[in-house]
């Protein structure tokens, strides 16, 4: 049965290898897409900075005309002083015994910038006055420092730099591959049906288990490779912005070693075989592809809400977090990013998406050795 689903799952790469455009749009895309969009990012950006940065506001100054303070909100902005009232234009600075206002038009984003540069000037300017009281009174402002507090981290090395990919990397490797599934299974199954080529396929002598087998093989591949293919464009179009636009890295690579990769790769392609066999099964019980892809779009509504909500949760410790398909696998590749392996919950969740995957996979086979599959068609 394995060598039969070998077949199918290689007559299914043919067909995707017909198609040159389809190769393209599905991995060569996103490698050429995510460079492009960030660069875009950062122009824009980049450009949007400057602007503000050398725009000419108008602010009008109420019961404030202390030259210091002006002083130091001359670094902060370019400004005129005014009297045209708040708009998307001009600001106001208005004191009032102890309390100062800053009254501005939140719709325009330069008025926002011009604000928060304000708010700046206006911390400044009350340290100075601070500290000239102190120096009145005697005193410096030093000598009000009684404790020195200073926060030492013993985590190791690798948990330290891993956490900001601990976050971000299982979001969106299960988010891409969700995505990637999803048009893959749609193709195979429903739209096999449209095409009028899946009454053809049933009739040949391999069997219908493993025509079933070789069409997740397929879709667990593909949807993997272009999970990989996206990530991998994410990472480059990262690497273009720091390098073009300033900045610097937000996480050590080193963390990925050979050992981890493996691991991560073990995990991703267990994730992979739960959503291509669920979507499989679905896809294969629609007639059409309007409405298999009414059948699979809950299933990526499911596997989105779980990744979401364990985006910003640490890694789980009772072992049934590890049992829940995507769950269990966020939780994991976070523990594997921060340096904790955790054999037995990894062992576990491989184990918990095996036996998923097999259930979907014996009830495709079912639904395909029955005519109640040819009764979609």
């Amino acid at each position: 049965m394995f060598a039969d689903a070998l077949i199918i799952m290689r007559k299914e790469f043919k067909n995707l290898f017909k198609s040159k455009r389809t190769m393209i749009m599905t991995f060569g895309l996103p490698l050429i897409l995510f460079p492009v969009l960030f660069t875009g990012i950062g122009l824009v950006s980049s450009k949007s900075a400057l602007e503000k940065e050398n725009a000419v506001y108008y602010v009008q100054l109420e019961n404030l005309q202390d030259q210091r303070f002006l002083d130091l909100l001359n670094e902060e902005i370019n400004f005129i002083s005014s009297d045209q009232g708040v708009s998307e234009y001009s600001i106001i600075i208005r004191k009032n015994n102890e309390s100062v206002k800053v009254i501005y038009n939140s719709s325009s984003q330069k008025m926002g910038y011009a604000a928060r540069k304000i708010e700046d000037a206006l911390v400044k300017y009350n340290d100075l006055l601070a500290d000239q009281k102190l120096i009145r009174a005697g005193l410096n402002r030093d000598e009000l420092e009684i404790i020195d507090i200073s926060l030492i981290d013993q985590a190791p090395e690798e948990v330290q730099t891993g956490e900001i990919l601990a976050i971000f990397i299982p979001y969106i490797l299960i988010l891409f591959l969700l995505i990637g599934a999803m048009s893959l299974v749609l193709d195979v199954t429903a739209g096999e049906k449209e095409r009028g080529t899946f009454s053809i396929l049933l009739v040949n002598q391999i069997s219908r288990s493993s025509i079933a087998l070789g069409k997740t093989f397929y879709v667990i591949i593909c949807s993997i490779l272009n999970s990989f293919s996206s990530v991998l464009g994410m990472g480059l179009g990262f690497l273009i912005t720091m390098r073009n636009y300033g900045g610097e890295s937000i996480a050590d690579l080193s963390v990925f070693t050979p050992l981890k990769i493996l691991q991560l790769l073990l995990i991703l392609i267990s994730i992979s075989s739960v959503v291509s066999a669920t979507m499989i099964y679905l896809g294969s019980l629609a007639r059409n592809l309007k409405e298999g892809g009414s059948y699979v779009m809950p299933v990526y509504m499911v596997g989105l809400f779980a990744v979401v909500i364990t985006m910003n949760m640490e890694a789980a410790t009772g072992v049934f977090y590890y049992a829940i398909p995507l769950v269990n696998g966020v939780f994991v590749m976070k523990s594997l990013l921060l340096g904790i392996f955790p054999p037995m919950n990894y062992l576990f969740c491989l184990l918990s998406n095996l036996i998923f995957t097999s259930v979907f996979v014996y009830l495709t086979s079912r639904l395909y050795n029955s005519e109640r599959v040819l009764k979609t068609v």
